[in-house]
């Protein structure tokens, strides 16, 4: 079952076979691509209502047929722990709103080092934007599902998944700006490739193909 909480307080309610996915784009010289949800009448053509999955990316749509398979893996695949993984940051924001500190860590992420050249450039524009980002979460509810979805979600005691903030990588500036101590990066790139060659191996089992 997938459960949307809309921006009116809402909340869609749809069985996850039911709902049909496509990439949408705004157009534009550069396209953005996104993933649209929609929910249909019993026609199977009709639209009622449409959702969108948190992901935006411009130009090459190939990482956004990664995120897919991600969401598409978790709903329909057994390989939830190793899904897990594959997360190494997770905003701190259950029963709370985003800090000033963690936005601005979020907008200047780095994957590499050689991008610190550009941070006397970017860095007055990550301010700015931390600024307006800030300004956003201190001005917006907090989402609250209803009791009833609670009650529908409840995690096992016992459950061995546990994606959440308290995971987050322990030196958070370190990670942000790729600096890292090199016995951190290879553990977790080490635990992140373990997990997705298992991810692998049980999509070729199943489907009798290599995965790309």
């Amino acid at each position: 079952m997938i459960y949307v909480y809309q921006v009116n307080g809402q909340v869609l309610s749809a069985p996850w076979v039911e709902v049909f996915f496509t990439r949408a784009t705004p157009g534009g010289a550069i396209p953005s691509w996104g993933i649209d949800g929609h929910i249909l009448a019993q026609d199977g053509e009709t639209v009622v209502n449409t959702f969108s999955l948190a992901v935006s990316v411009r130009g090459s749509s190939k990482l956004l047929s990664e995120y897919w398979e991600f969401i598409r893996c978790y709903m329909e695949e057994d390989c939830v722990e190793d899904l897990a993984e594959l997360v190494a940051l997770c905003p701190p924001v259950e029963n709370r709103r985003e800090s000033f500190t963690f936005g601005l860590q979020y907008l200047m992420k780095m994957s590499s080092r050689l991008e610190w050249i550009f941070l006397p450039v970017m860095l007055p524009l990550d301010l700015l934007a931390g600024v307006a980002r800030w300004v956003a979460m201190q001005t917006s509810a907090i989402p609250q599902w209803p009791q009833a979805v609670q009650d529908a979600c409840v995690t096992e005691p016992d459950d061995p998944v546990n994606v959440s903030a308290a995971n987050n990588p322990r030196h958070l500036w370190r990670y942000v700006l790729a600096n890292e101590a090199r016995e951190e990066y290879e553990a977790r790139y080490a635990r992140q490739t373990a997990a997705n060659n298992r991810i692998r191996a049980k999509l070729a089992e199943r489907y009798g193909k290599k995965t790309a």
